[in-house]
């Protein structure tokens, strides 16, 4: 992974200025195939990265478009444009893990427990009907079949639910959901 320099000189409160460093951007795939590079590797050197900046750091890019992102012909990824950070607190970060571990271990209800630990859920929300959905939502997410009509039936019987909307996004957390 690179981040190019900070050009100081060129930099004030209102703008960066970072050195210039060549590559292809990231969504070029077929140009990052004609280099003979691993996507799958690059993808996840990506994630890990951005899992050490939220995780580890506690600080990171919060500005992942392909215009930000590139690789070399040596398949070094490079981070353009640190203007925009997020910050999450050393309390978050361990939540983060606890949830992740939840979920890669399909242990749903504690899942649900961290997100109204870190105020995201509301607590008087119906857990049964926020697990089911919680559920599914995870299936989708891992590119697995979801029944239609089990999703329909669950989104007819959370219409209340979802009018009062359970979830909350800390402001502190935007920039990690945009992320």
């Amino acid at each position: 992974v690179r981040i190019p320099d900070t050009v100081n000189s060129l930099s004030s409160k209102r703008v960066l200025t970072m050195e210039f460093v060549d590559g292809t951007k990231i969504d070029n795939i077929e140009e990052i195939e004609k280099m003979g590079l691993d996507r799958t590797e690059i993808s996840e050197r990506i994630q890990r990265s951005y899992f050490q900046m939220v995780v580890e750091d506690g600080i990171f890019h919060s500005d992942p478009h392909p215009g930000n992102i590139a690789v070399e012909k040596d398949g070094t990824v490079i981070f353009y444009d640190f203007g925009m950070t997020g910050r999450i607190d050393k309390k978050t970060r361990s939540q983060i893990i606890d949830l992740y571990v939840a979920i890669a271990t399909d242990r749903y209800e504690e899942a649900l427990d961290v997100l109204i630990e870190m105020k995201i859920l509301d607590p008087d929300a119906d857990k049964d009907l926020m697990l089911e959905a919680f559920k599914l939502a995870v299936k989708d997410a891992r590119g697995e079949e979801i029944e239609q009509r089990r999703a329909e039936d669950l989104i007819e019987s959370m219409e209340d639910e979802l009018y009062e909307f359970p979830f909350r996004l800390p402001p502190d957390f935007s920039m990690l959901v945009r992320t």
